[in-house]
């Protein structure tokens, strides 16, 4: 339908769907469905999952009933039985060089599960955590570029790029101005929007903003658990929240320090010196690291999971951005423009808006305890 709207651009020429002028009359075998090869990803109809071209297109990447490599929904080029989704033949199986007629879509997976030994014996973590009791958890890195766009990339597809809710939920990127920095300025383009920094934490959002953030995960996580079983089991549908940690959350997750294995690296001989955070230190207030130790590598901010995470496996608690709390207008953890003298575990950093050197992680909080079935500190 959306081919057939489409305006002709001369009396004896059409354009296809994949935007390809043609004479009226050309015959070509593949272009009686608005497309001349392949067509765009939203083309047609999705089906009742919301997925689009699921047959036909590009014959998209699988691994099949023996863990091979293989295609499934036929292409642009398949006739027939190849568009069938379940027994249609793979002309493309074995295929090692990229081809026009093969692509593929990926699959995430939130179930994280650890050492599963039998159906009752399973532990589910929620995807990119770790535990702190038997109902909480925290991520394991800070909210990052990627984490963010993900969410501002769905309100601009939900509501509309002139929408307040996709507005709403850009960053700030004006936070990298700084009159006596100038070296900052190409971060105000670049920070948030390039794809080198997709890994970095995300900078210049509010804390309205993270609150808004936290309830949207826990929306679309609530959506995905029932197609995962064992999640839902673990964690009802109705028992679980992102949010922001609380003070005393964050401060228990910070104070356990290194693991007695990282702390015997860091006093080996390779390791020896190695900066651990990412925090301002000489007398110079360097940003680099300091003369007879290692860089710290980080200029800026540093990625959201650089130096070693602590004995609970959760990175830069201390240093690279502090992270807001539940209680607004308190950061905690310091950050690169903050000095390592002034960092600890129980310092407060206030804040009033978004700035270059304030982020947040979540944490996960189970609502209600008795409502899980197999709960994670079960034992056996």
């Amino acid at each position: 339908q959306d081919f057939n709207k489409r305006p002709k651009v001369n009396e004896d020429e059409i354009r296809t769907m994949d935007d390809v002028v043609m004479p009226e009359s050309f015959k070509n075998p593949f272009s009686a469905d608005g497309g001349y090869r392949t067509v765009k990803v939203s083309s047609y109809n999705p089906n009742d999952f919301g997925l689009y071209c699921m047959s036909g297109n590009v014959a998209e990447m699988v691994y099949d009933e023996n863990n091979k490599p293989a295609t499934k929904g036929g292409s642009w080029s398949s006739i027939g039985q190849e568009l069938q989704i379940v027994e249609g033949n793979d002309r493309f199986k074995g295929l090692v060089k990229p081809s026009v007629d093969v692509g593929f879509r990926p699959v995430l997976t939130y179930l994280g599960r650890k050492h599963v030994h039998s159906e009752n014996d399973k532990t589910v973590n929620p995807y990119g955590t770790v535990q702190l009791d038997d109902s909480t958890f925290m991520d394991e890195m800070e909210v990052s570029n990627n984490n963010w766009s993900q969410y501002v990339n769905w309100q601009k597809k939900v509501y509309g790029l002139a929408a307040k809710e996709y507005k709403d939920a850009l960053p700030d990127t004006t936070v990298w101005i700084n009159k006596n920095d100038k070296s900052l300025t190409p971060y105000v383009t670049h920070y948030f929007a390039h794809p080198a920094y997709g890994e970095y934490p995300v900078v210049g959002v509010s804390y309205a903003q993270a609150l808004s953030f936290c309830k949207w995960r826990t929306e679309q996580l609530k959506s995905l658990t029932q197609f995962t079983t064992q999640f839902e089991k673990t964690f009802p549908n109705s028992s679980f929240e992102y949010r922001l940690p609380t003070k005393k959350e964050w401060e228990r997750s910070a104070i356990v320090g290194h693991s007695e294995k990282t702390l015997k690296k860091l006093a080996s001989t390779k390791y020896s010196g190695q900066i651990t955070s990412n925090l301002k230190r000489g007398k110079e207030s360097n940003n680099m690291g300091v003369a007879g130790k290692l860089n710290d590598n980080a200029d800026i901010v540093a990625p959201v999971a650089a130096f070693w995470p602590n004995q609970l496996g959760i990175y830069n608690l201390l240093g690279n951005v502090a992270e807001m709390t539940s209680t607004k207008g308190i950061a905690k953890g310091g950050s690169w423009t903050h000095h390592e003298k002034d960092v600890n575990v129980e310092k407060d950093f206030e804040y009033s808006e978004p700035t270059n050197w304030l982020g947040f992680r979540c944490v996960f909080e189970v609502k209600n305890k008795d409502l899980m079935i197999n709960p994670l500190n079960e034992k056996k």
